[in-house]
């Protein structure tokens, strides 16, 4: 059997109950990680973590627009880790329509402010400033 290459890994998806972020969701599962889904959405969020194998899924309702929300979840994800929170998928996103190039500064700062990295941080190790994105 192929060693799974993130067995030991504990993630965090938002907007993980559908779409993308629950096709990430499974993929994390499939390659090892422990995944946490945070949505707004209960009932999807719940079919995910199902779909996931035993005891490597959690489903945590959250918007990430809310700060304790998000913090609630990374600790959530944390947990499941065993204390420690390797990934972070930020899938989350605002709606809008227009190319990027059309978006008032504002709007901009809507979209960016909905990453929860910064709030992982804190369940990361190894380097100084959390978790690196990319």
């Amino acid at each position: 059997m192929t060693p799974r290459r993130l067995e030991g890994r504990a993630a965090l998806v938002t907007g993980g109950g559908s779409g993308i972020g629950a096709a990430i969701a499974r993929r994390l599962a499939d390659e090892g990680a422990t995944v946490t889904v945070m949505g707004r959405r209960a009932g999807p969020l719940r079919d995910v973590a199902a779909s996931l194998p035993a005891g490597r899924g959690r489903a945590v309702t959250a918007d990430v627009t809310s700060e304790e929300d998000v913090a609630r979840a990374v600790d959530a994800a944390a947990d499941l880790g065993g204390g420690e929170l390797h990934i972070v998928v930020n899938n989350a996103g605002v709606g809008g329509t227009g190319s990027v190039e059309d978006l008032a500064l504002e709007r901009w700062r809507a979209v960016l402010d909905r990453l929860a990295a910064q709030a992982a941080g804190s369940h990361s190790r190894g380097n100084a400033g959390g978790i690196r994105p990319g």
